[in-house]
């Protein structure tokens, strides 16, 4: 009659099977691990490394577009988000508002900006969302026309900080005050973007236009140069919606 066993020898033989199982795994996968651990540790290490690069840089913008895009509306969005401090651009796909509100939140970003087609596929609208909780405060930037830095001869890189100037006209003047209230962004006045060299990365450029249809052109400049460091957008009119009203040169 065989031995009777122990609950502690059932356990180790159980263990010793495991063993052999794992042993004969990794001899068949040439020394390797199988497929479906290699995929958890690849999940696992990006999942670590989101967390780490979200904790080493915080991120201030989140740039996407609407549903209904097209290549160069991306573009714009790419470019978007290479030419402002601390911006992630993201896929939209069919994330509605409140998930893109959310993935935001989760990101840390404080303000959303939207990239929107006009007419013939190019972008006709760029629509900043302040504060991301209900209900939202939003600049609504309609567009004249567009100029990719790529177009300008230029590829755009993430400047560490960036302000906003504006000629000294009125109308371009109240826009720039607008525009860096929806941005979080420093607005400094009597200067050239010239000056802040020795200060900001980037200068977000207002000049009033007045023909063609535009009323100001907006320029992301190099300070150090004065020359391009991001694409140039033609607003024709801007609003501020805020509860319900509206603020600016027109309806968007």
């Amino acid at each position: 009659m065989p031995a009777l066993l122990h609950a502690g020898d059932r356990e180790e033989g159980q263990r010793g099977h495991l063993e052999v199982q794992e042993v004969r795994l990794h001899v068949r996968w040439g020394g390797l691990d199988p497929p479906h651990r290699a995929r958890e540790d690849v999940r696992a290490r990006g999942a670590a490394e989101d967390r780490a690069a979200q904790a080493a840089v915080s991120v201030r913008y989140l740039v996407t577009t609407t549903h209904r895009s097209n290549p160069r509306v991306r573009s714009l969005a790419k470019e978007l988000a290479r030419s402002l401090p601390r911006a992630v651009r993201v896929n939209r796909g069919k994330m509605s508002l409140a998930e893109v509100v959310e993935r935001a939140k989760s990101l840390g970003a404080s303000r959303v900006v939207i990239v929107g087609r006009g007419l013939r596929g190019n972008p006709g609208r760029v629509e900043i969302l302040e504060g991301l909780n209900p209900p939202f405060v939003s600049l609504v930037l309609k567009l004249r026309g567009v100029k990719l830095a790529r177009e300008l001869g230029v590829r755009p890189t993430p400047p560490l900080s960036a302000a906003v100037v504006a000629q000294p006209v009125p109308a371009a003047v109240e826009f720039a005050h607008e525009l860096a209230a929806a941005m979080d962004l420093s607005i400094l006045e009597g200067v050239r973007p010239e000056d802040l060299a020795d200060s900001y990365d980037s200068v977000l450029l207002v000049e009033h236009v007045g023909r063609g249809g535009a009323a100001f052109a907006l320029w992301f400049l190099d300070p150090r140069t004065g020359g391009p460091r991001g694409p140039r957008l033609l607003v024709e009119r801007y609003a501020v919606i805020a509860r319900g009203a509206v603020r600016g040169n027109g309806q968007p």
